[in-house]
């Protein structure tokens, strides 16, 4: 029994959880008996080592026990065996449907990202939800035209008119614009926007360079 107690009892215990009842303790009986031998001869260190093996190896198709699958599991696998039975009798009309119910999927996981990357739009700014831009609508002919931009002066007439609004900024997109810091240093600059200090009131922007103010 001494000798017994050097085992590993995790091996053990991995041996009686998957070994048959019925051949547990005839397979246990001889790895005991090994081990004691090898005990004897080479030291029960290596007689640790090689029950260990000897558990591993013993565990097989024919040593193993039959679990139960639980009762989810075992009804998934049933409808999951029921669904190739039913593939491979009607090919024609189980292909049409999981084409279809792909594309469905497919379709509402696009539909979902687009819909995401587009509401995803300068929400880095604190006022977002406070924020809108004017359109100017142009309708002539009974067809209407809607363009980003509006008159300049409306901005002022804004301010004065609807005293609700907290801040206004204004935007002037240039294509390219001479730029003159003195009369003898001008250059060109492309794709810049021309804005008043109204902007940096309702955008959060980050100045780089110079002072905002």
């Amino acid at each position: 029994m001494k000798k017994r107690n050097q085992v590993p009892t995790w091996a053990e215990k991995f041996l009686s959880w998957y070994c048959r009842p019925e051949i547990l303790e005839e397979i246990q009986g001889d790895l005991y008996e090994l081990f004691d031998k090898r005990a004897q001869k080479k030291g029960f260190s290596f007689a640790r080592r090689r029950f260990v093996w000897d558990v591993l190896r013993s565990f097989r198709l024919s040593t193993i026990k039959h679990f139960q699958l639980p009762t989810n599991l075992a009804m998934f696998s049933h409808n999951l065996r029921f669904a190739f039975r039913r593939f491979k009798r009607q090919k024609l009309n189980t292909g049409l449907h999981l084409v279809g119910l792909t594309i469905g999927i497919t379709v509402c996981l696009l539909i979902g990202l687009f819909i995401k990357h587009e509401l995803s739009y300068d929400t880095y700014h604190t006022k977002a939800d406070r924020i809108y831009r004017v359109n100017q609508v142009w309708e002539e002919n009974g067809e209407k035209e809607s363009y980003y931009g509006a008159p300049t002066p409306l901005a002022d007439a804004l301010k004065e008119g609807r005293p609700e609004i907290e801040a206004i900024g204004v935007a002037y997109p240039q294509n390219e614009k001479l730029i003159e810091i003195t009369p003898k240093n001008k250059f060109l600059q492309s794709n810049i926007v021309l804005a008043d200090t109204g902007l940096l009131n309702v955008f959060d922007f980050t100045i780089l360079q110079g002072d905002a103010k």
